[in-house]
Parts: structure tokens; sequence; C-alpha cells
């Protein structure tokens, strides 16, 4: 391959890569949601976790949250206690909607968790959908995962 081919490979795959923001990125009150739900399954539990992340939106009271509740018991049993997290890409999508990708540390391991969060006309935030997979490559865009 020439020198002008792989610059041109190299400069279009930084593209791709920078076009995920930091989590600079994120809204401060998109934040703030997804924090309370952390916070809330520290202090509470999962269960706890789950009503903070969903309430408002669509998910709140359908069955697909007990589907997500038994995901983190099986989680917290191979991996332990919940012990940290962090947000390190977002993405904005629209004026009114941004993907978040995180890492939620547990004693054992990362499971890694994907966002949509979305902006009501009443300027509030809810989470209208998030995945949550141990497998990187299942629970976050592959442009993401490309690069450093």
């Amino acid at each position: 391959m020439t020198y002008v081919k792989r610059s041109l490979i190299l400069f279009i795959g930084c593209l791709m890569w920078t076009s995920f923001a930091s989590a600079g990125s994120l809204p401060k009150e998109a934040r703030a949601l997804i924090d309370q739900g952390i916070e809330a399954y520290k202090a509470e539990g999962a269960k706890a976790g789950l009503q903070a992340w969903l309430r408002g939106g669509p998910l709140e009271t359908s069955k697909q949250a007990l589907t997500y509740a038994a995901s983190f018991s099986q989680i917290e049993a191979f991996f332990g206690n919940l012990v940290g997290y962090s947000i390190p890409r977002s993405k904005k999508i629209s004026d009114t909607t941004v993907l978040a990708c995180t890492v939620i540390n547990y004693r054992n391991g990362p499971v890694f968790a994907r966002y949509t969060l979305y902006r009501r006309e009443d300027g509030s935030w809810i989470i209208p959908s998030f995945s949550l997979n141990t497998d990187v490559d299942e629970a976050w865009p592959a442009s993401l995962l490309c690069g450093d």
C-alpha cells in the first residue's frame, strides 16, 4: 500500500474516531439523569437505579424493566458489587437526542452500557432506551471502538 493510501485511511479513521466526542459534550442535565440512577443503585440497589433511569420515560411501566432488573442480578452474581462508573464518550445525535456510552465498574470487572437520552419539549430529559452488556462489542457502536 502506498504512503498516500495509508495516510488517507488513517485520516478517515481518525475522523470516524473523533466523531464520537468526549463525555464533555453530554449536557449536564442529561448527565445528571445517569448520575442519579447510579447513586440510587449504589445506595438502594439495582431496582432503585432502574427506577431513577426509567422515570417518566416509555419503559417506566413496561415489562422490559423486569428484564433489566434480572440482568443486573445476573451481573452482580458474577461480577460482584458496583464500585463506580465513568462516561468516556457521548454523541449528540440531534438537538433532542444524545447517546452516552458508560463503563459500570463492579468488583470483578466492567459492564458496558449505552443510554439514549431524549430532551422533551419541556426541557426535561428521559431515557427511552438503554442497553447493557458485559461485551463492549455488543454494547457500544463499532465506530467508538476503533482508534486508540
